[in-house]
């Protein structure tokens, strides 16, 4: 009882009388008694769970069985690549574009090889070896040629020299101050070998050898290409675009007169502003039109100037998708009229932070690809962000049909994307 009173408590003595309770500390035979019965009923225990187990075991077995036979069932197909010969007749077609504008631009770098080094060696002095680089390729106070490589006949087109003298060093000068000089193992791309990449004349000639190709082809009825420019920010995207503009609008006469920009909303105002920057002293400035310029009941007499006058037209892309489906447009003959000044109204398509592009069923896209030009450029400093079918959906954009449909896009994902970084990818 001492044990209890001290480990229970004395409270309790008055139950351990009454219910007979025994303290195994004041009698070990009880605990000893007590042990050899629990172990006993342990030792049963180990049996009847080993049974148990084994039964599970063999039950365990059997699912396993019959979950590797299903496994195998449901096995899922490997995927089939697709041979060139199942691709889409307008697949087919558009990769046969591709082929032959990069043959004839290899065909063009040849005769443009062999010239620069006729001209180089009829040089017998540094003088005479500069005037030869500045005929093949202008300078500064010309104006630089946009088509160094062009077809036999054609004459050279010059950025207005205005805006050539505006190039920075680092824009027409490679490391050492050297001028331009032509890979023969980057013929797709006419990137300088001495030069910066991120150059703002090699993106302008870029941009030319894309959207414009030639002067013969485009006065012949071509209806162009489109193309990525894809640097950084801060590389002076906006200003090449100005530049090509002006060369493209203004220099020679291509039959381009409009142009449609497309951005976000809160550089609009920039691009204005960039448009009086760069304005070069040479040739008719470009009437840049907005929305804001005019009221809402006033709109379809802005996009009739814009058509009939010609120009760069600057809108922002919610306002751009709005009116392309007639939203927000009480008179409904305006909002038909507006529709189709966006639609059929511009000769050049320009679309800044262009990797918005990403859904082919957002109505931003769809408003885009109603656009019935071809000469698409888009701006952007990240084209490549979340998955491929984003890429996809840009690269449709600018040259529809050129990586196929989105199931074959899916399906030869490597294949077609060697393929455009190699084409018309600037960096």
């Amino acid at each position: 009882m001492i044990c209890i009173k001290r480990n229970i408590g004395a409270e309790c003595l008055s139950e351990v009388q009454t219910f007979s309770w025994q303290c195994c500390c004041c009698r070990p035979g009880l605990l000893q008694k007590l042990t050899l019965e629990l172990d006993k009923a342990m030792g049963c225990g180990k049996t009847v769970v080993s049974s148990s187990e084994s039964e599970s075991d063999n039950s365990d077995g059997d699912h396993l069985d019959v979950s590797l036979s299903t496994k195998r069932k449901r096995k899922k197909k490997i995927r089939r690549i697709l041979d060139d010969a199942e691709l889409g007749e307008e697949t087919k077609r558009k990769i046969a574009i591709e082929k032959e504008r990069q043959e004839r631009l290899k065909s063009l770098h040849v005769q443009f090889s062999a010239k620069s080094n006729v001209m180089s060696s009829a040089g017998f002095n540094g003088n005479l070896q500069e005037d030869a680089s500045t005929g093949v390729l202008g300078d500064a106070s010309t104006g630089y040629i946009v088509n160094v490589v062009r077809d036999k006949g054609e004459e050279a087109v010059r950025i207005p020299p205005s805006i050539s003298a505006k190039l920075k060093v680092h824009q027409y000068l490679g490391p050492g101050g050297q001028q331009f000089g032509y890979s023969p193992d980057d013929h797709l791309r006419y990137v300088p070998v001495q030069l910066d990449p991120k150059s703002g004349i090699a993106g302008i000639r870029f941009l030319w050898e894309n959207i414009i190709q030639s002067v013969t082809k485009v006065k012949s009825g071509d209806k162009g290409l489109g193309c990525i420019l894809a640097h950084m920010m801060g590389l002076g995207k906006t200003f090449q675009v100005i530049a090509f503009l002006y060369t493209a609008m203004r220099i020679v006469d291509l039959g381009l007169r409009t142009a449609l920009i497309v951005v976000p909303v809160n550089v609009l105002h920039n691009w204005r502003q960039e448009f009086l920057k760069w304005r070069p002293s040479e040739v008719k400035p470009l009437r840049v039109f907005m929305l804001e310029d005019v009221s809402r009941e006033r709109r379809g007499e802005l996009f009739a100037k814009w058509r009939a006058k010609g120009g760069v037209f600057l809108i922002g892309y919610s306002a751009f998708r709005n009116l392309s489906f007639g939203k927000n447009v009480k008179d409904r003959n305006m909002a038909r009229e507006i529709c189709y000044a966006l639609q059929d109204g511009p000769d050049i398509l320009v679309c800044d932070e262009a990797h918005v592009i990403k859904n082919t069923k957002a109505d931003v896209t769809q408003a885009l690809k109603q656009v019935k030009c071809q000469r698409r450029i888009a701006l952007t400093g990240s084209p490549l962000q979340n998955n491929l079918m984003e890429y996809y959906c840009m690269v449709d954009f600018v040259r529809e049909g050129f990586l196929g449909s989105s199931h074959e896009f899916r399906n030869r994902q490597d294949f077609f994307t060697c393929k455009v970084l190699d084409a018309f990818f600037v960096y």
